[in-house]
Parts: structure tokens; sequence; C-alpha cells
């Protein structure tokens, strides 16, 4: 197995942990892992050092090492759909197909079709590294990143998260209603669109608390605070830094809804919402990606336009005014995750997988 493991900490190096840990998985495969990142801090991508280089060769040396001594009969790589990244990850897969191995690539990305539609030498390269390959989505919306590649066979594998155990429901207990943004402070995540909906909840006079979690990126803390101050929301918006951990639960346990209005372009299948309706915070979110397939529209949650301020504004202030909706919701929310999401079902599904690529032929 090719995986991309922390360090750094994001979406697909945590799936990566989740998969080395998955008992059923684990005990019903013989299972041989080499970590297949090249850089080490997330800083550090797109960025040419020495280090890297020689990490990619190293990649390399043991990617071909155990192809020819642990002798696998399938070969599951994490690969990155674009850019430099691609190329390099498609040594990997041509290795594994010049030995006759059945090569199951995991897609946490997006960017396929529009590197294929972009560039006339990815439309020639493409097809022919990802050809009869066993491609793994996140979500049905996603299949149509690899519609110009001819795979054996395509599988949907949702992501999915720890259990928390012993939650503690610490919600709607005032007036005002709490509205959490989870995510490094990047734009594409939606941050600035977060504070733009704050600013129209203050014109509306919605008792609301917003409280902002997470590392600066491309937005600056200096800029979301002269935001704050420029429109007046010192009484109404907080941040409140990075959470991790023991603080990230009980941030979450304190929260009512969690407004993550992304437009980035790789949005695939967020683990921030999967953590939300863990703990009953509902939902809201944008029609990037795979997202809408997570939870259903007004029954476990709100999806709405990236930069539909006033639609946002309207959920919220919906479930300021209505108690009943807002339990109704939050509640079935919980139980979406429970039924869909853990590990437990995670580690099911994705042996049920590697199962169907040694049967086939």
């Amino acid at each position: 197995m090719g995986l991309r493991l922390p360090p750094p900490v994001h979406g697909e190096s945590l799936m990566s942990t989740y998969i080395l840990g998955c008992p059923t998985f684990r005990e019903r495969f013989s299972i041989s892992y080499i970590d297949i990142k090249a850089a080490e801090k997330i800083d550090d991508f797109n960025k040419f050092s020495v280090k890297k280089i020689a990490n990619i060769f190293a990649t390399y040396f043991k990617f071909v090492y155990k192809l020819i001594f642990f002798k696998p009969q399938v070969v599951y790589i994490a690969i990155s759909p674009i850019g430099i990244s691609f190329y390099k990850d498609a040594f990997l897969i041509m290795a594994a197909k010049l030995l006759r191995k059945k090569v199951v690539l995991h897609l946490h990305g997006k960017g396929i079709d529009y590197s294929i539609s972009k560039h006339s030498i990815n439309a020639k390269l493409y097809p022919i590294i990802l050809k009869n390959t066993y491609c793994i989505c996140l979500s049905n919306a996603l299949i149509s990143d690899i519609d110009k590649i001819q795979y054996k066979q395509n599988y949907i594998l949702n992501n999915a998260i720890p259990v928390v155990k012993n939650i503690t429901h610490n919600k709607r207990k005032q007036e005002e209603i709490v509205i959490i943004f989870l995510s490094n402070l990047v734009e594409e995540k939606g941050i600035i669109t977060f504070l733009h909906v704050c600013a129209e909840l203050k014109k509306r006079d919605l008792p609301f608390k917003a409280l902002i979690a997470g590392k600066p990126f491309d937005i600056s803390v200096e800029y979301i605070n002269n935001y704050i101050e420029k429109n007046s929301l010192l009484k109404y918006v907080e941040y409140v830094g990075p959470k991790f951990n023991n603080e990230k639960n009980t941030f979450l346990e304190n929260a009512d809804v969690m407004l993550f209005p992304t437009k980035y372009k790789n949005e695939t299948f967020s683990l921030v919402l999967l953590e939300a309706m863990q703990f009953g915070v509902i939902p809201i979110s944008s029609n990037e990606g795979g997202i809408p397939e997570m939870y259903i529209n007004n029954t476990h949650g709100f999806i709405t336009g990236s930069e539909d301020i006033q639609k946002m504004a309207d959920y919220i202030e919906l479930l300021q005014k209505n108690n009943e909706k807002y339990f109704e919701v939050s509640k079935a929310a919980k139980a979406h995750f429970n039924e869909n999401y853990t590990l437990e079902v995670y580690d099911k599904n994705l042996t049920s997988i590697f199962s169907k690529v040694l049967e086939s032929k």
C-alpha cells in the first residue's frame, strides 16, 4: 500500500491512518505499506527542495522493493490526481502494472477531468497511466471526474472518523445560537463568506455568537479582527485559535451550527462536516464536490450555494427561532453519522471492496 501518512495532518493523511487501524481489513488481508508523501509540512506543498527529491527517490526504491519481495496481489495507491504530484505517483502505478499487479487507486481529491481537458499532454498520458485500474471515489458525484478513463471498475467509499465517546450535549440552553467555523483560515474554505453571514445576522438583530477556530493560512488573524471591528461585530464574533483533540471536542460540544461555505475547487468529502454531525451540530455547507451526498438537505442539515449569504442567514434564523426544528435536525444529523460514517462502517466497506478486487478477473 502506498499511503500519505501524517505529518502533515490533513484529510487524506488522516484517512490513511484510519485505514491502517481497520481491524477487519487487517485481519482479512496481509498488508505491507510505505509512506509515499514527499513533504512533511503543508507549507512545503508545491515547493522545490533537495529533501523532497531525495524522499521521492527513496519512495521509488522502497516501492519497487516491496513489489519484488512482498509480491502483493493487489497494489493500493492513494494518488494525487493533479499536478506534478500525479506524475510522481504515475511511476508507482506504472511499476505495479509492469509487474502485472491489480492496481487500486484511492482518489481523495478531484481534478482529473479538468487536467485532461486543459492540457493536451494530460489528455494523452492520463488515460494510458490510469487504464485498467480499480478506482475508489469518495462519492457518486465524484465519479464524473474519471469519465475519460478506461478503468476496470469504480467503487464508492465514503470517508469516516473515529467515534468520540461520552459526548456532552450543551446545546440551545440560551437564546443566542452558537455558530462555528472550524478549518484553516483559507479563503476558498469560506471564511470570508462566514464573516459576511455574521454581518447579515447582526443586521437582522438575531441573537448569535460566532466562533472561528483554525490556523491562519491565506487569511490572517489581523484580517479577521479588522473585519470584526469594521463591521461592529466585537459583541458577536470571536477568533479562538486552532482547536485539536479534547479542545476541539469541547468546542463542538458547545456549538449549535457549523457554517462551512466552502468553494474549494478540490473539496470532496469534508471530515469537518462529519465531526459536526457526530456531535449533533447542524451543518450548513455548500454544494461543492461530494457534500450534497453527505447529508439530506433540510433533514440532517442544509446546503446552499457557496456564496448565498442570504440563504445561509435564513437557515440560521430558522434554527434560532424554531427550537423544535433545531432539535429535530440535530438529532437526525447525529443518527445519520452513526449509521453511515463510523470507522466500523468504513472498515466493513473497505474490506468488501478489496475482496471484490481480488475476486475480479
